[in-house]
This record gives structure tokens, C-alpha cells and sequence, in this order.
């Protein structure tokens, strides 16, 4: 989608029918490298849900450059 002009990059990456998930009691080095990553290096935003019935993943951040498809 796009907003203030540039164009975002929504993904969302759920998992479900694994063993039940549990928040973990303290930060991982996975998600630290992975929220790093989407947050510092692509000035994006992430949000992880330990739910469950399964982690959710929603990611947003901006596609720069002109290898878009066209």
C-alpha cells in the first residue's frame, strides 16, 4: 500500500497447526535479529503475536528502488 508518497510493503506470515506457542520469557536472538532488521534497516515496522494456535508475523516497510514489477 502506499503512504505519505512511498509505496509499503504489507506481510503477514502466520503459522498454525505446530505445537502450542507461549510468549518467550525473555528476548531470543531470532526475533531480535528479525524486528533489527525490518525496523533499523528498512525503516519498517513489525509486530510479533505469540499466540496460541500460532505465531503471527505482520511486517510493513518500504519498497525502494524501481525493480517493481513493470
Amino acid at each position: 500500500h502506499e503512504s505519505d508518497d512511498r509505496t509499503l510493503l504489507d506481510m503477514t506470515w502466520q503459522e498454525h497447526g505446530g505445537p502450542a506457542v507461549e510468549p518467550p520469557t525473555r528476548g531470543g536472538f531470532g526475533p531480535r535479529l528479525i524486528e533489527r532488521a525490518i525496523e533499523r534497516d528498512l525503516s519498517g515496522e513489525i509486530d510479533l503475536v505469540f499466540d496460541p494456535q500460532g505465531l503471527l508475523c505482520q511486517m510493513s516497510f518500504p519498497v525502494r528502488g524501481t525493480a517493481l514489477n513493470g
